[in-house]
């Protein structure tokens, strides 16, 4: 591993700290969990949109170019 400096082992082995202290806080859970409830509300409200625009038809034409 000579690509490395010695400056460089310093950032690697803080990166590896924080990386390590973040896995065992349960930080990162959290944050997956309200990414799971986000997505699962978005996919509701595109559910609902998509239904909408079936039912009504939608206002889109072809257009000959």
């Amino acid at each position: 591993m000579g690509i490395f400096g010695k400056g460089s082992w310093v950032v690697i082995g803080g990166l590896l700290l924080v990386a390590g202290v973040l896995l065992k806080t349960g930080l990162i859970q959290w944050l997956l969990d309200l990414m799971g409830f986000i997505l699962i509300i978005v996919g509701i409200v595109v559910v609902i949109v998509g239904l909408v625009k079936l039912v009504t038809g939608g206002r889109g034409r072809s257009r000959d170019y």
